[in-house]
């Protein structure tokens, strides 16, 4: 059993360095909004997308997760939408597919993002919410 540990360790510390020289996201965004919730969203299949700096990396694939309260997304849970692995290069216009989001009421949302190695996914630690009309 230790002599698997020795490489799996060696393998995170590399993982874990690369990870952080990935581009830092620099908006999340729900229709077009950088401030969703300063604003009211009156679409019942809002649009999601993210801005990260150019860095030569290629973005290949996304997961977002809308959910009723940040508790949910802590726990990796969506109450509303899991989009699951997206195979995609969009970054704006993300169209909402999940249960249909309640009048009068708020939702949270954040996405990952998967690069083009396939081997680093990068997540907005911060969620953002947007209210819905």
């Amino acid at each position: 059993m230790n002599k698997h540990l020795l490489p799996f360790s060696i393998l995170m510390a590399c993982c874990i360095g690369n990870a952080q020289k990935l581009p830092q996201p620099e908006a999340l965004l729900c229709e077009l909004l950088r401030e969703p919730a300063e604003a009211v969203i009156t679409d019942s299949t809002p649009e999601f997308g993210w801005v990260f700096p150019q860095s030569g990396m290629e973005q290949s694939a996304c997961r977002i997760l809308v959910a009723s309260s940040p508790f949910c997304l802590k726990e990796d849970r969506a109450d509303y939408w899991d989009s699951g692995k997206i195979l995609s290069q969009r970054s704006v216009n993300v169209s909402y597919a999940g249960s249909p989001l309640k009048e009068n009421s708020i939702f949270w949302f954040y996405s990952f993002i998967m690069f083009t190695d396939n081997h680093f996914i990068h997540f907005f630690s911060r969620f953002k919410r947007f209210d819905r009309v």
